[in-house]
């Protein structure tokens, strides 16, 4: 459950979000300097933001054992042969 979660990365903060998730796999579309792998890492606790985050009704730290995240990896998306 996130509630009015704000996170700040670099130049990238995010608006106020709020909504809930079941328990299972996740993905945040979205270009990077909208905030996604920010948002991500917060609810992976691994980025602290304002507002709220709770897995199982704990703060992310306390269950980080029990949440994979899989980092975007920018070579993943690059043709062969394409220029950055």
């Amino acid at each position: 459950k996130v509630d009015g979660l704000v996170v700040r990365e670099g130049a990238v903060e995010t608006k106020p979000i709020t909504f809930e998730m079941e328990e299972g796999g996740h993905a945040l579309l979205g270009r990077t300097e909208d905030g996604p792998p920010a948002i991500l890492r917060a609810l992976a606790g691994d980025l602290v933001g304002r507002g709220s985050v709770r897995v199982h009704g704990q703060p992310p730290a306390e269950v980080r054992r029990r949440i994979g995240l899989v980092a975007r990896d920018e070579s993943l998306h690059q043709p062969t042969g394409a220029e950055p």
